[in-house]
């Protein structure tokens, strides 16, 4: 079993399946609330969301070593909601397959990261791959306090979540258990 490569295909699962439940959620705010701002120096919810599928084509970009179309963190990638909803989608799916092609040798190797401040680093693929999917949870955050102040409820994102195809084994009694 390879621990690393399993928790990690299980998260890229998890952010497919916490960004779904988010969408759902969103496609309930109007338009006029959608698209606009909420403070004068911040994103709107699709500002948001484009932010976060601009970072994550990167990174796919980055991964497969192809030319990404991004050029900015900022970039709008889709201008609608409709095109965002079915990129997201794309990307999702594109991104989790990504993860189960990689190996444990694959996550435990040093890729290059051009920082802004520091320069160029090396840095553990492990750590790029969680990175990725913490910055959409935290992004995600962000979207649940805007579906709030919309007077939407914000869908349930932080409970246990196992893919259906995943299979644990039972511990013995006695064994140590999560609290």
């Amino acid at each position: 079993m390879a621990l690393l490569k399993d928790y990690l295909a299980i998260y890229a699962r998890y952010n497919s399946f916490a960004n779904e439940r988010l969408l759902a959620s969103i496609a309930q705010v109007p338009d006029e609330f959608y698209y606009r701002p909420v403070l004068a120096a911040s994103r709107s919810i699709h500002g948001i969301l484009n932010h976060i599928l601009a970072a994550d084509l990167a990174w796919i970009g980055e991964l497969t070593q192809q030319r990404s179309t991004v050029t900015s963190r900022d970039q709008v990638v889709c201008e609608t909601r409709a095109a965002l909803l079915g990129e997201r989608r794309r990307v999702d799916a594109q991104m989790t397959a990504l993860v189960d092609q990689l190996s444990e040798d694959d996550l435990m190797s040093l890729i290059r990261y051009d920082d802004a401040a520091a320069g160029p680093l090396l840095w553990p693929l492990m750590l790029e791959v969680a990175h990725v999917f913490r910055h959409s949870a935290h992004h995600r955050g962000q979207l649940t306090i805007l579906l709030e102040a919309a007077g939407i409820e914000a869908p349930k994102l932080d409970e246990l979540f196992v893919p259906s195809d995943v299979v644990f084994e039972v511990a013995p009694a006695g064994s140590r258990a999560a609290a």
